[in-house]
């Protein structure tokens, strides 16, 4: 028994404020063959059975779940098709770029002997946008006068994609005059200057290292 290349590399979603529509699907083909006549090549249902497959119609076709998604694998047209699982978290921890396999073991007997093959899907991961999980409390300040320091949180963003959560670049768009935002200690200090009064609304950021953003709004 022999796997043929898979039909597509798959592809993970992107998830929030990322337009990556990603490949959930592909299959890969089986051939079977024996070089003498002794007994007839049939797909081993019991290795199957024991090895983590299922089947919820007598041994028609058979089910596994793998980290990244389920394979299906159909007898009689020796057929295993893959779904990829974008709302499965292995998935979601994906890094854009990272290569990932999913590998899914089939064997066949003539009654005598037997022989395995592996269907290996290749996968892809796909960036996901940080997310927010924090708010910022109003600010307030005097024209002219030193503005209180203020220290942002260290948790107001999160990213799913593996370690990005700490690679997260901080920066605050719509900063009044006079003030300067240090994105290492995360705090705000200055003194108010300018001519702007009444509310002003900021933007705090965060962006992972595919430059991917997520905005807080800060009054």
């Amino acid at each position: 028994v022999t796997a043929g290349a898979a039909s597509a590399t798959l592809t993970e979603a992107g998830g929030v404020n990322n337009a990556t529509n990603g490949v959930d699907s592909a299959v890969i083909t089986l051939t079977t063959a024996d070089v003498d006549t002794v007994g007839r090549v049939v797909y081993d249902s019991q290795f199957l059975l024991n090895n983590g497959w299922s089947s919820a119609d007598g041994g028609v076709s058979f089910t596994k779940a793998g980290t990244y998604g389920t394979a299906t694998f159909t007898v009689a047209s020796g057929v295993i098709s893959y779904r990829l699982d974008n709302s499965d978290i292995d998935t979601q921890r994906l890094t854009a770029g990272q290569n990932v396999n999913e590998s899914f073991v089939i064997q066949v007997t003539d009654g005598n002997a037997t022989q395995s093959t592996t269907a290996v899907f290749n996968l892809v991961g796909g960036n996901d946008a940080p997310t927010v999980v924090g708010a910022v409390a109003s600010l307030a300040g005097t024209m002219g006068q030193l503005f209180s320091p203020v220290t942002l949180a260290d948790n107001l963003f999160t990213d799913i994609d593996g370690v990005e959560a700490s690679q997260l670049q901080l920066s605050i768009e719509n900063l009044p005059a006079g003030l300067v935002f240090d994105a290492a200690t995360r705090t705000i200090s200055g003194t108010l200057s300018g001519n702007v009064t009444g509310v002003v609304t900021l933007q705090l950021v965060a962006t992972d290292p595919t430059g991917a953003q997520a905005r807080i709004p800060v009054n």
